[in-house]
């Protein structure tokens, strides 16, 4: 049996990828909105002065105003309405802007950001690593996410933070159960898409070559760490 039959083979149903995968959205958008609402009234402690500049909290009103949002809508975000807090796009740019703060870090949880001090931690050694620092170079001559992504796929497996599924004829037969079976196979699917997710994002044309091999690395380290939960509920 081919790699490609077996992993058709173990993939779960449909329907339970499907609400395997509804049930974890459900659960990040609850977590980014609590992590929004943490976000927002740590910036809003800091985000007005005293006259010999010391900082102080902001009023919502002026929050609000400044930051063009109604008022019930800041309360949403904060949870201080019995109202849905889901703003649009829109919206979190006018916050970020009153604030001065990138769009992304409204949005970044206490848990992501240990993931990118990990990863910044780990830098080091992957550039002291001479074979993955060729993977590097080689990830920046290729223009397109496809090809780019493969060379993370690598780049990985060289930190020893991703470890391809054993599929060979050659290796002994081991018996698991279909659940299991199942189980591990979404697990590689999802870390695969996390790390060539990850290794896709930034725009490197616009960054100088040190920085995009950095970007390179730094995204492969943070899609390391993703959900791998497989068919857990």
């Amino acid at each position: 049996m081919t790699d490609r039959e077996l992993e058709k083979e173990n993939r779960p149903d449909d329907d339970d990828s499907l609400d395997h995968d509804s049930r974890y959205a459900s659960s990040v958008f609850a977590a980014a909105q609590n992590t929004l609402q943490d976000n927002l009234a740590r910036l809003i402690a800091v985000a007005s002065e005293t006259d010999d500049g010391t900082a102080k909290h902001i009023s919502k009103s002026a929050l609000a105003k400044q930051a063009s949002i109604g008022r019930s809508t800041l309360y949403s975000l904060l949870g201080t309405s019995n109202g849905p807090a889901n703003p649009d796009l829109q919206t979190l740019s006018r916050i970020a802007a009153a604030f001065n703060v990138p769009l992304s870090f409204l949005l970044m949880s206490a848990e992501e950001w240990r993931h990118l001090t990990h990863a910044l931690a780990g830098l080091g050694s992957a550039f002291n690593d001479e074979e993955a620092t060729k993977i590097m170079a080689q990830a920046m001559q290729e223009q397109k996410p496809r090809e780019r992504s493969q060379h993370g796929l690598a780049l990985a497996r060289r930190l020893g933070i991703y470890t391809p599924p054993l599929h060979s004829a050659s290796l002994p037969k081991v018996k698991t159960t279909p659940h299991w079976k199942a189980k591990q196979t979404d697990m590689d699917l999802q870390r695969r898409r996390a790390l060539r997710a990850t290794a896709s994002l930034p725009n490197y044309q616009k960054l100088d070559i040190n920085a995009a091999k950095t970007a390179f690395t730094l995204c492969i380290l943070m899609g390391a760490v993703t959900r791998t939960s497989g068919l857990e509920p």
